[in-house]
């Protein structure tokens, strides 16, 4: 009889880190903190097969330069804690989400630039499922069908 072991090492973005800024490439973690740079590598050169997923989190938008009258809110769920521990639970409030639409003014500025885009622009090839989408990939086929 034969018995195999197999593990899966989930690093989460640490692991040889990196974030584009339009085309600019840095390493990083989290939030500004640290990657993990060498443990990649030498888990490869021991014959361990590594893969990372892009997740492509959209830019983000200052909250002064938002009208959040003119949009939709998005409340979240109700907490249920997955910890029996009352230690873990940490009462805060939830930050609302906000729901908007696009224009057709959007969807042609989206098109005429997708050529600046890290997977349509070719420095990037997109892997997997995403996370986070980029609106261009949240609308990419729609935007070829309006316009």
């Amino acid at each position: 009889m034969n018995f195999y072991l197999s593990s899966v090492l989930t690093t989460g973005t640490f692991m040889s880190g990196k974030v584009w800024v339009g085309r600019t490439s840095m390493l990083v973690g989290r939030a500004g903190e640290s990657a993990s740079h060498g443990l990649t590598e030498h888990l490869q050169s021991l014959g361990f097969e590594t893969d990372r997923l892009k997740t492509g989190t959209p830019a983000r938008v200052h909250s002064r330069t938002v009208d959040y009258s003119v949009l939709e809110p998005q409340h979240g769920d109700e907490v249920h804690w997955f910890s029996f521990d009352p230690t873990y639970h940490i009462e805060r409030d939830q930050m609302c989400c906000y729901f908007t639409r696009t224009t057709q003014m959007t969807h042609q500025l989206i098109k005429d630039n997708l050529h600046e885009t890290l997977t349509y622009g070719g420095w990037v090839e997109a892997e997997g499922p995403r996370y986070c989408p980029s609106i261009e990939d949240k609308g990419c086929s729609n935007i070829k069908l309006l316009l």
